[in-house]
């Protein structure tokens, strides 16, 4: 080794213990979401995505473990202030260039043992490749390339976070991986809250068409409903035996009000369906400790919630049947599902390919996994979705914690509203994809001691009695 990178080698280990305690710790998460949130509101939508990218890059460069840099994953999406300008401007090309060049450090830097290939990596394969054989000997060739990049959202990127979360986190004594993995989704997920609340204030107040729906930055409303249910369980996990479980109680209860800001009906009617099993879940499995102040806390929000929901039909029953009729109504999604299936019908091997979507049909999916899948990759890829929904849940069962029971409810909330919105074929497939390889992590034996499932009292002790740093 040339004395220079003896030296840079060196520079690097010494930052990486300086700054340890930051990257396994809770202030490192809150600091991207508050930092994102106000370059965000500035429209300094790049500043904050450089911001995040150097961040998570040092951390790809000084840490053989990839669990410091999920914070980093899952803020990343969330800086973008205004979704065309990946399209527009060379600018966020030009940032991603250190994480490239820190990634390719990485795995240079840190050897490989021997890759693991578990089933769900194989699951990811399959689906890939529907979607990228989607369309073949339909007619529908030429517009084959406009699907390229979805392909690479949908299959080749998921493939790719699962494979490296699976292979480079790493079982440490820094904190508890569980912990880190729930606190960081309970981040990400106030930060779309905010930025929700934000945009609707915007646009009330000042008409700001920018936030208007659908346009809504990085995502759009119906997507922060997938935030809101995706982040619920994990957040609820925390307040097992947490040292303050207000706090935790208050940020579900914010969520619930933040669903009903989304006007989104399917994921509202979702998470009101997922509170009595998410009580439920959260009583049974919470310490001695905290099971108290839980139930206190549970007895005195259902009664308000009794009095609030009897209030509207009493006085205001309007409201609740307008909630109905909207949950209950398809808002155009019968069209789309009449259009997919012709398509279905026309090519019912390959389908008619994302491609045709994006430059025929001005749209990317049909508000439905199922009729997505069979549009554009026909038999074949609804096969390969089938097979990677009983692969997750396989997965997730084999986390024999209660960390399993709560990452089971994010996806399941998440399945259930995929069926009738753009789950599979939107950014926020990234997040449920994180929880479910890093519960899948946690699973393998040494990590931390987790809490039985057989008993209804446990005082929860870490092996190394950390919680975060």
């Amino acid at each position: 080794m040339l004395p220079i990178f003896g030296k840079l080698d060196a520079l690097i280990n010494s930052a990486k213990i300086k700054t340890e305690n930051f990257y396994y710790g809770r202030i490192y998460p809150v600091f991207l979401a508050l930092a994102v949130f106000l370059f965000w509101i500035l429209n300094l939508q790049m500043v904050g995505f450089a911001l995040v990218t150097i961040i998570g890059s040092f951390a790809l460069i000084a840490y053989d473990d990839l669990l410091p840099t999920i914070p980093a994953l899952l803020t990343i999406p969330m800086t973008i202030r205004k979704s065309t300008v990946f399209d527009t401007s060379i600018m966020p090309y030009i940032i991603l260039i250190p994480a490239v060049i820190a990634f390719i450090v990485h795995n240079f830097r840190y050897k490989w043992i021997k890759p693991k290939f578990d089933a769900l990596f194989f699951g990811l394969i399959g689906v890939t490749v529907a979607l990228l054989a989607g369309g073949i000997g339909a007619g529908y060739a030429e517009h084959y390339k406009y699907g390229i990049s979805f392909v690479m959202i949908a299959g080749v990127a998921m493939l790719a976070v699962h494979f490296f979360y699976t292979n480079r986190i790493k079982l440490n004594d820094k904190c508890n991986q569980k912990k880190y993995l729930a606190f960081s989704v309970t981040c990400v997920g106030n930060l779309a809250c905010v930025q929700l609340i934000y945009a609707l204030i915007s646009v009330k107040l000042y008409g700001n068409a920018e936030f208007i729906f659908p346009t809504f930055c990085w995502a759009n409303t119906n997507s922060i409903g997938y935030m809101i249910l995706i982040a619920t369980p994990m957040c609820a996990y925390l307040a097992l035996d947490a040292k303050w479980v207000t706090p935790y109680a208050i940020n579900v209860l914010f969520y619930y009000v933040c669903a009903f800001l989304t006007e989104s009906d399917g994921a509202t009617f979702i998470l009101i369906a997922l509170a009595p099993v998410l009580l439920y879940v959260v009583i049974k499995n919470a310490t001695k400790k905290n099971y108290q102040t839980l139930k206190l806390i549970y007895l005195t929000v259902i009664p308000l919630i009794f009095i609030l929901v009897t209030s509207l039909f009493l006085f205001n029953f309007e409201t609740i049947k307008a909630f109905l009729f909207n949950v209950s109504n398809d808002n155009g999604r019968s069209r789309l599902y009449q259009i997919a299936w012709e398509l279905f019908i026309k090519a019912p091997i390959f389908g008619a390919g994302v491609g045709h979507g994006y430059q025929v049909l001005n749209f990317v999916n049909f508000h439905s996994t199922i009729y997505s899948a069979l549009a554009y990759a026909g038999v074949i890829g609804l096969l390969a979705y089938v097979v990677l929904y009983l692969l997750r849940i396989r997965l997730i069962h084999k986390n024999h914690t209660v960390l399993g029971i709560f990452s089971m409810l994010s996806f399941v909330a998440f399945g259930l509203y995929s069926l009738i919105d753009t789950g599979e074929f939107f950014i926020v497939l990234l997040y449920i994809t994180v929880i479910i390889t890093v519960t899948g992590v946690t699973n393998r034996k040494g990590n931390d001691d987790p809490l039985p499932l057989t008993k209804k009292f446990t005082e929860h002790e870490l092996s190394s009695n950390v919680d975060f740093v």
